[in-house]
């Protein structure tokens, strides 16, 4: 893989991203150390595990675990490709994705 570019986040989380045109993928790969924090805002418990975002404007599509691998070799043909990934394996989908959030909120209360 080349080009993904690795730092801390302000959490102290480190991420990985790579930019394409118009959009960018970002791999979180360890846990925050604040996440009984986060815990405590959001009202539940909320547990830090490796995801991949595919992020356009303020849209985040976040599938569950490293997909990098698949990602890469899609980011150079552009934002439809990497949407077609994301559509192949929303099986694997974050609850922290808020692509077609409302939807997904009412998907949830029938649960």
């Amino acid at each position: 893989m080349k080009d993904w570019k690795t730092s801390k986040n302000a959490l102290g989380a480190e991420v990985s991203q790579r930019h394409g045109d118009g959009f960018t993928v970002s791999y979180l790969s360890t846990p925050s150390k604040d996440w009984d924090l986060i815990s405590k805002v959001m009202g539940r418990r909320v547990e830090s595990k490796p995801e991949t975002a595919l992020i356009i404007n303020d849209t985040f599509y976040i599938l569950n675990g490293d997909h990098r691998k698949g990602y890469d070799p899609l980011i150079e043909k552009g934002v439809d490709a990497c949407l077609a990934y994301y559509e192949a394996n929303k099986f694997q989908r974050s609850d922290w994705s808020n692509d077609s959030f409302d939807e997904w909120m009412n998907r949830k209360k029938l649960q």
